[in-house]
């Protein structure tokens, strides 16, 4: 009875000290994000780090507010689990922590996302996406406005 309940403690241990390992072996990626060509230091840039179905429709997996200056902004976003994802930027020059709009519609503060798609419209998660792989560390995008 003795060795099956030491042999019992060992199995536990052994498979508690494999779930840590695979715990730790989860990789999660720290993602930075430059905006170089900000058209002047007025307001605040918005980061949004967007999954596929929170894409401009809920709120992001992760966000950030970074001041601007000398025209340049930057964020990070730390513990980036793998997937896919879309990043979108906002130069909000009033600081009202939204995308303002012209009563045709057309915006009036600028915007990019990744992968810089410039097409007519609102961005799409499509043209924006990217892939945070399981090895992956640290991914650097810049972002033009």
């Amino acid at each position: 009875m003795k060795t099956l309940a030491l042999t019992f403690i060992a199995l536990t241990v052994s498979l508690i000290s494999n779930a840590q390992q695979a715990v730790d072996s989860l990789s999660t990626t720290t993602i930075n994000v430059a905006v170089p060509n900000c058209h002047n230091s007025d307001g605040q840039m918005m980061y949004a780090l967007y999954t596929e179905a929170d894409f401009l429709v809920r709120k992001p997996f992760k966000s950030a507010i970074a001041t601007i200056e000398e025209g340049s902004s930057h964020a990070v976003f730390t513990d980036v689990p793998p997937g896919i994802y879309a990043i979108v930027v906002l130069h909000d020059e009033n600081k009202n922590n939204k995308m303002d709009f012209d009563t045709n519609g057309m915006p009036l503060e600028y915007y990019g996302t990744s992968n810089n798609d410039m097409t007519l419209g609102p961005p799409s998660f499509e043209a924006s996406k990217f892939e945070v792989g399981n090895d992956s560390k640290t991914l650097d995008f810049t972002i033009k406005l």
